[in-house]
């Protein structure tokens, strides 16, 4: 039986989160006066004002500013890597350490993950991939059984390798499929936006926001007893994915052994806590996948 859920406390931020912050900063910085500095120029240069005294100073404010942002998000991407360099190799040495202990398999580099395995890769990644490869970086793969289930955990990288968006997603496969729906965190939300539904739980609307093409869906699996789960869970857990058969976090890239239950434990609570009636009506339960006795 999954353990059972922590005591309510309040959701914090922390440091990969402000990471991920000031680098969405930074790229609107440099592209708002990227765009600028192009506007300018193409301006002045329509009207043969590119030379004129009277307008180079604006031409050189905007110039100077792009440089200034665009310099600033070059050396954030070195701070960065760097920094994901230096953390890499005790990350991999404890999780290697610890899929040895529980029995599961440990793959450092995507070269060498099975074809099944990939193919289960491709299911839980949130983003659409496309025919580049090289866009989607997939190692530290840890896969094995939780709760009775299949389960993975793997580090995401895409675009660029100096400037790449990071992620680190932990799955736990379900009996079935069900409907497409996302929770995020709202604290990374930008400032004044609500959430397009809201619940019963005021403590739940201020934290998280639900995202499903089905509203009655969405209230239906977003039940007291949900809310309840998803206002205590640990503030590492940012985001939950429910695609096709898999349910899906999205944990700090400082991954660790520790976190790493932590996010196990939570998508085996939110399984289990999935009604009996919500599978009939919206889902799909593979036969003898698991009892359906449950108390919701």
């Amino acid at each position: 039986m999954p353990p059972p859920a922590p005591s309510s406390r309040p959701r914090r931020s922390n440091a990969e989160r402000w990471v991920r912050r000031t680098s969405r900063t930074l790229i609107v910085l440099a592209t708002v006066s990227g765009g600028l500095a192009y506007l300018v120029v193409g301006v002045l240069s329509k009207f043969d004002k590119t030379n004129d005294p009277t307008y180079q100073p604006l031409f050189y404010v905007c110039l100077t500013v792009f440089l200034i942002a665009a310099g600033g998000r070059v050396l954030w991407g070195l701070f960065v890597f760097a920094r994901k360099a230096v953390r890499r190799g005790p990350r991999r040495r404890e999780l290697q350490a610890m899929a040895a202990r529980i029995g599961w398999q440990w793959i450092a580099r995507r070269k060498r993950i099975p074809e099944e395995t990939e193919v289960r890769l491709t299911q839980i990644d949130p983003v659409q991939r496309t025919s580049d490869d090289a866009k989607h970086r997939y190692t530290e793969l840890l896969y094995g059984t939780y709760a009775g289930r299949p389960a993975l955990s793997v580090h995401v990288e895409r675009s660029s390798r100096l400037l790449p968006e990071v992620e680190q997603l932990v799955a736990l496969e379900l009996p079935g499929a069900l409907p497409e729906l996302r929770i995020t965190d709202r604290s990374d939300d930008p400032y004044g936006l609500a959430p397009a539904q809201q619940f019963e739980s005021a403590r739940f609307n201020e934290s998280w926001g639900v995202y499903a093409q089905d509203k009655r869906y969405a209230s239906a699996f977003t039940h007291p007893q949900l809310m309840r789960m998803m206002n205590g869970l640990d503030p590492s857990i940012t985001a939950l994915h429910l695609r096709g058969a898999w349910l899906i976090s999205e944990a700090p890239v400082s991954f660790s052994p520790q976190l790493l239950q932590i996010h196990l434990d939570a998508l085996a609570r939110i399984a289990a806590a999935i009604p009996a009636w919500l599978w009939d009506e919206y889902g799909y339960v593979s036969p003898g996948a698991w009892s359906r006795q449950n108390p919701v």
